[in-house]
């Protein structure tokens, strides 16, 4: 009895298409990776978005400081 893992994807390999993808990779992930690779995308979309979040913030807060 043969007990072969079947290749689920790659989350790593998900997580880049998903922060440096942003939307179209997130869509491609959808339609075509496998079950880890869309976990991954969907994860790197999210820290991608928080990624940009915390550097607005950021730079609204130092224009903020130089205009003081």
């Amino acid at each position: 009895m043969s007990t072969e893992l079947e290749d689920q994807g790659s989350t790593g390999l998900g997580f880049a298409i998903g922060f440096f993808g942003g939307c179209i990779g997130v869509a491609l992930a959808a339609a075509i990776a496998k079950p880890d690779t869309k976990k991954g995308a969907f994860m790197g979309f999210g820290a991608g978005i928080a990624f940009g979040a915390v550097m607005g913030l950021c730079a609204g807060v130092l224009s903020a400081v130089a205009n003081a």
